[in-house]
């Protein structure tokens, strides 16, 4: 980790450092991002980045940015305009966009329960432990 965040990481964001930590993945938390909002230039902090690969990582609460499987339409469903809006503008700036619900990460009291079950979720997820594993070979 790079960069100290401004506020207190969240349980599931924490989550997702130690897996990260585990397969000895470099990322920066919080970083100011330059994208384009509407037609305008902002700058947005995704909660991880991977510069290696140019990945975004986002780490949601279920309740607070909506989850669909969790909450179906309840929760806080007019963050997921929001957080729309957000994920499309890091696509737009070239960035590959990963998701973790709190869900996928509730509950689980080891890093590697945790790691078991971050690395099985998404297809970027697998490639950062194929490419953790490559650099172990050497």
């Amino acid at each position: 980790m790079t960069q100290a965040p401004a506020k207190p990481m969240t349980a599931t964001e924490r989550a997702v450092a130690a897996w990260l930590d585990e397969i000895g993945v470099e990322y920066v938390v919080k970083p100011k991002l330059a994208v384009i909002v509407g037609g305008r230039r902002r700058r947005l902090s995704p909660d991880f980045v991977v510069p290696d690969e140019r990945l975004v990582i986002e780490a949601n609460g279920c309740f607070v940015h909506g989850c669909p499987e969790c909450y179906g339409d309840r929760g806080l469903v007019h963050n997921r305009g929001r957080d729309d809006v957000r994920l499309a503008a890091f696509e737009r700036a070239g960035y590959e966009v990963e998701v973790v619900w709190e869900h996928e990460v509730s509950g689980l009291t080891s890093a590697a329960a945790r790691g078991r079950a971050l690395s099985h979720a998404s297809p970027a997820r697998p490639r950062l432990l194929r490419r953790r594993r490559s650099q172990c070979a050497v």
